[in-house]
């Protein structure tokens, strides 16, 4: 297991991007390593390292080792605070690799995919993409979402950082926002784009607009625009949130896999 250079990295990624949405939202990350193993037949295992901080078994369905993962941990030289994400299966395997007792917490996702295609209009509401003179107007909202959504306890909130997220958002990817006259109350966006897929996140309506329709119309529109420049789309959403899981399915998105998040201290 060793990283993957600099001359080998775009041929690496290329090779992964064939997994289609399973690997996309992961090879789209800026700060991201790749850590490979291969042998005469070809690569037989690729990890992702993200900012010392999150590490990706990219290969949906290869083997990996314990072996692996602890040469991966000790090559990236992981923070403190470190989460394992990917495939539920690789995730529970990974996890047996380590110390129990250094397990934070973990999450349970489905990964629902949407081949491209375009549908119906959302119907009257007005949407407009969002653009970084908009961070100031659309600070609350991704308040709103990270409480509501990201964090595990709204005190763990940081502000600064937030707004570093939401400026870094509004200038690399696509935001879509409804507006009740001049408040924003709900918005919709990707979090990574890399060839034919497109990955979804920080849908969020505040609560008092809820029920009114807002997120279909988002959805509609974003990933009718996303149709237009060739891409499907991918995301991520609670087990248990069962009015979205609802939304998504009536949207077109089928289920995938399972998916799962887990936290760990060094």
């Amino acid at each position: 297991m060793k990283q993957v250079t600099v001359a080998d990295h775009a041929s690496v990624r290329t090779w992964l991007s064939r997994f289609g949405p399973q690997t996309t939202g992961m090879l789209a990350q800026r700060g991201l390593k790749l850590f490979a193993e291969s042998d005469d037949s070809g690569l037989r295992a690729v990890f992702g390292v993200r900012d010392r901080s999150v590490v990706y078994p990219v290969l949906p369905y290869a083997p990996i080792t314990r072996q692996q993962l602890v040469r991966v941990i000790h090559l990236s030289r992981l923070h403190e605070n470190f989460c394992l994400m990917g495939p539920s299966d690789w995730v529970n395997f990974a996890e047996s690799a380590l110390e129990p007792a250094r397990r934070l917490r973990s999450v349970d996702y489905d990964l629902l995919i949407r081949a491209r295609q375009e549908t119906s209009s959302g119907g009257s509401i007005a949407v407009t993409q969002a653009r970084p003179r908009d961070a100031l107007k659309l600070f609350s909202l991704q308040e709103g979402y990270e409480k509501e959504e990201v964090l595990f306890s709204p005190e763990e909130f940081q502000p600064v950082l937030s707004w570093i997220a939401l400026q870094k958002t509004l200038r690399e990817q696509l935001v879509l926002v409804a507006w009740d006259r001049e408040q924003p109350v709900a918005m919709a966006r990707t979090n990574a784009r890399a060839g034919e897929w497109a990955q979804l996140g920080g849908v969020y309506t505040t609560p008092s607009h809820r029920r009114k329709g807002l997120q279909k119309a988002l959805l509609v529109t974003l990933l009718n625009q996303l149709s237009k420049q060739g891409q499907g789309a991918c995301l991520f959403v609670k087990k248990q949130n069962l009015a979205a899981l609802n939304l998504y399915f009536e949207l077109g998105f089928g289920e995938a896999s399972d998916f799962r998040i887990s936290y760990w201290a060094r």
